[in-house]
């Protein structure tokens, strides 16, 4: 494997790391916000870390 692909797969790899810390992190986040409106908005954006790290398990089974 050259040097850019393994750059590229290791940045995809941490990118996935990091997607799933904040799938554990911000349901916890929304559970303890004293804010109504903080709650709302960390409930919604909830959802989006699985999409990506469902998007970036899948590009990382072609490497």
């Amino acid at each position: 494997m050259n040097r850019s692909k393994r750059l590229y797969v290791e940045e995809l790899r941490e990118l996935y790391k990091a997607e799933n810390r904040l799938v554990r992190v911000l349901p916890k986040m929304a559970k303890v916000s004293t804010s109504e409106d903080l709650r709302a908005g960390l409930e919604h954006s909830c959802r989006m870390p699985y999409q990506r790290v469902f998007k970036l398990s899948s590009l990382t089974v072609l490497f």
